[in-house]
């Protein structure tokens, strides 16, 4: 069966490059799907073979680790990749962008949610269903109806989502593969019905849930499972191998290259009918078995390997990408995954106690403390310089002061004739720009006096218009807004129609685009959003 999960994840790639060679391949939905009918098949087999008898906890310590060090490294050079693109473009970009551009904003909650999720795997489907709100803590918005652009892109191998549904099939296998035909039937009823008929009973459309939510990929998984069923009837009957060949190529053409008018699921049926008799004829073949062991590098790197050839070649990812994929995968199966797979057979095949021991646990839960205190540092520190570069939550009074962190583009230096003291605002625009420590509330108090009848001035916050103020002749104006303010990247904008040597000259000995005088210029910063 090594072919067919190689064909599976190369089809994966090919889904997520630019297609600018055409390469065949499947759908990447019905691969990802037919990943979870074989590992449905393959947790079976070792469910009933080799962690027969042994404890839960061996069998789940085992699937972590089949996981982990091909993820552990891909991680690692994503995140080398990150940082020398840092060094080389001297902007961040992906995959480090979402972190650099706000982790300051998270809470320390978010911060060990998403860090733990990236650095060990877990809850990655999870997560999926989850948004960061303003106030950067985590909230359930599992219909996707309130996304913040402002916080996303945490998830530095995106395509590993899967792998979080795996695991939590790995969680529950023990207790569904070695069951009877008839209980492993019911739990496909169970997803089913789920699926087609409780969450429309409760107004969920299950079209929104995506392909993310466990309970309803289930099924794929069960189906694996009386695959198994069927190969242990197979490999104990006397049937004739070339029958067996027949039936193999048979089941594989009507998955892969489906008729026209098959309806999707009965593509997974045919592939759990296919599993048997593909397993049977190659489960001794070498060469498809290292097929078969590259296509985990192959599916978990290759994300990497296409944004390395989009922002730093100008060729297609497709052809590329499958090259580079490739060498890349051999690489880590060679050195990585091949002896991690060593030591991982010699854990699981040693006797074992019934529990595992509390000195390892309390050794494996420090050193989880101790790299999950990485990306907390690292948000104080970025919170440390965000403070020291912002302006202090205060009373300002704008036109005799220039506080620090405090930007004024479009302004002149206040000017006073002895009693009072006013700035000029240039045209075309005058600006503020300020970050702040944290998220508030602002009062924008402000008052001009023009000197063109007629006059237009636009005011702005954040790119967000406010009001078009129409100036009389010589008429004050004054005007006062409450603001939400944002932590990063405030803008208050006055934006002229005209000045000074642009339409109407009022100043003829002075060549400055002058356009209104302030005599009040005020921000108070008041706490709480």
């Amino acid at each position: 069966m090594g072919l067919l999960r190689f064909i599976l994840a190369v089809s994966v790639l090919i889904g997520h490059s630019d297609h600018s060679l055409g390469l065949p391949g499947l759908d990447t939905t019905l691969a990802v799907r037919s990943f979870y009918v074989i590992s449905g098949f393959y947790m079976a087999l070792v469910l009933n073979t080799k962690y027969l008898h042994k404890p839960y906890y061996v069998f789940i310590r085992g699937r972590y680790l089949r996981l982990f060090p091909a993820y552990a490294v891909v991680l690692a050079l994503t995140i080398f990749y990150g940082l020398a693109t840092y060094r080389l473009k001297g902007t961040m970009e992906w995959p480090l962008q979402g972190w650099a551009r706000s982790i300051e904003g998270l809470t320390p909650a978010s911060v060990t949610t998403y860090a733990f999720s990236n650095l060990f795997i877990l809850g990655q489907d999870i997560l999926s269903y989850f948004h960061v709100n303003n106030n950067g803590q985590l909230f359930l918005d599992y219909l996707n109806l309130h996304p913040n652009p402002a916080f996303e892109g945490y998830m530095l191998i995106p395509q590993a989502w899967t792998l979080g549904i795996e695991f939590l099939f790995y969680l529950v296998a023990p207790f569904l593969v070695t069951r009877s035909t008839l209980f492993i039937l019911g739990v496909i009823a169970a997803s089913m019905a789920c699926k087609f008929w409780l969450f429309p009973c409760l107004g969920i459309d299950y079209h929104l849930m995506g392909y993310r939510f466990f309970p309803f990929e289930l099924v794929y998984f069960a189906l694996g499972a009386l695959s198994f069923k069927i190969y242990r009837k197979l490999s104990a009957s006397e049937i004739s191998k070339k029958y067996i060949h027949l039936a193999a190529a048979l089941f594989f053409l009507a998955y892969a290259v489906a008729p026209a008018g098959m309806p999707t699921p009965a593509r997974y049926v045919w592939l759990a009918l296919c599993i048997p008799t593909l397993f049977l004829l190659t489960k001794n073949n070498q060469v498809d078995r290292f097929m078969g062991e590259l296509s985990y590098p192959i599916y978990i790197s290759h994300i990497l390997v296409l944004y390395c050839i989009t922002q730093y070649t100008p060729y297609g990812t497709e052809g590329l990408g499958l090259a580079m994929t490739l060498v890349l995968s051999a690489l880590i199966y060679l050195l990585i995954d091949r002896r991690a797979d060593k030591w991982r057979e010699g854990l699981a095949s040693r006797s074992v106690r019934p529990y595992p021991s509390a000195k390892r646990l309390a050794v494996c839960l420090a050193a989880m403390a101790v790299l999950l205190a990485v990306p907390l540092a690292a948000r104080r520190q970025v919170q440390a310089r965000h403070i020291e570069s912002s302006l202090a939550v205060a009373d300002y009074h704008l036109i005799d002061q220039y506080p620090k962190n405090l930007v004024l583009v479009g302004f002149e230096p206040a000017e006073t004739d002895g009693r009072n003291s006013w700035r000029w605002g240039l045209g075309d625009k005058s600006e503020l720009i300020f970050s702040l420590p944290y998220a508030t509330n602002m009062a924008l108090t402000f008052k001009f006096v023009p000197l063109i009848p007629g006059q237009a001035v636009a005011v702005f916050f954040n790119h967000v218009f406010l009001e078009r103020i129409v100036c009389g002749d010589n008429q004050a104006v004054f005007r006062r807004f409450t603001l939400p303010g944002k932590k990063s990247g405030n803008v208050i904008q006055f934006v002229y129609d005209d000045w000074n040597g642009r339409k109407t000259l009022f100043a003829k000995n002075d060549s400055r685009p002058l356009a209104v005088s302030f005599s009040q210029l005020d921000l108070s910063l008041v706490p709480g959003l």
